[in-house]
């Protein structure tokens, strides 16, 4: 019983093999002109008494006048199977000129006002020109929270790129100024208090991608100045002026 269902299956298979066949291969349009010359690709616009268009297997297009054409025919290809193209992927790479935006998040880390490791949080976005691969500049804003004290700074941003290659590494500088917008010292009598400088230096990474999108991670470290006046607990007025250091570690994505 098994020799007859095998050899039944055999038998299908051999029936079947040529149509198997025929249905992989792929034909093309064959054009013979009057010189002699014979072209074959795919002809993709044909027009009477003008001219034909027909794609060669490389991708190029070629254009015959009518005239010149003696006979056009559909041939078997001599490639059996049907190849798929590969795309290349264009890999997306920093140079030359172009507009750039970015929106980054991170936190921030450092000790607070009694020596105690604080966590803040801060937000860019910031976006600008880049000249050429070196050189970009631009401009942003943040909301930055330093645990205990909150600024907003309004900044100059300066970028760089170090390869010419999607994946690169980065160097970024914000400089402007920070305005201040709370702080846990509020609450004391008298209290007043200004922003000041504000600084952020950073190297980072920016990932491969095949589109204009790139996610990108930072390390840098921020400098806030700002200038703080209350009142003492005997009410004699202080005036104290603050620099804040604070470790950022920012992600985020690039456009």
């Amino acid at each position: 019983m098994n020799k007859i269902i095998n050899l039944l299956g055999l038998g299908i298979l051999f029936f079947f093999l040529p149509y198997t066949i025929q249905a992989q291969m792929i034909y093309e349009d064959v054009i013979y002109l009057e010189n002699g010359s014979i072209i074959k690709g795919n002809i993709i616009e044909y027009k009477k008494n003008g001219d034909i268009k027909i794609e060669l297997l490389g991708g190029s297009i070629l254009v015959y006048k009518s005239e010149d054409v003696t006979e056009i025919k559909k041939e078997t290809s001599k490639y059996f199977y049907k190849l798929k193209k590969k795309r290349k992927r264009i890999l997306h790479i920093p140079d030359g000129k172009k507009a750039y935006f970015s929106v980054m998040a991170g936190d921030l880390f450092g000790l607070g006002d009694y020596g105690t490791p604080t966590i803040g949080i801060n937000l860019d976005i910031f976006g600008g020109w880049q000249f050429n691969r070196y050189f970009g500049i631009g401009g942003g804003v943040s909301i930055m929270s330093l645990g205990e004290h909150s600024f907003v700074p309004i900044y100059a941003n300066i970028r760089s790129h170090f390869m010419k290659t999607s994946t690169t590494l980065y160097g970024d500088l914000h400089i402007g100024y920070g305005a201040f917008i709370g702080s846990n010292l509020s609450t004391i009598p008298g209290f007043k208090a200004l922003g000041g400088l504000y600084a952020r230096p950073a190297i980072g990474i920016r990932f491969k991608s095949c589109k204009k999108t790139h996610a990108t991670l930072d390390l840098g470290y921020v400098f806030q100045a700002a200038k703080y006046d209350y009142q003492n607990f005997d009410r004699t007025p202080v005036e104290e002026n603050r620099l804040f250091y604070r470790l950022s570690l920012r992600a985020g994505f690039v456009f």
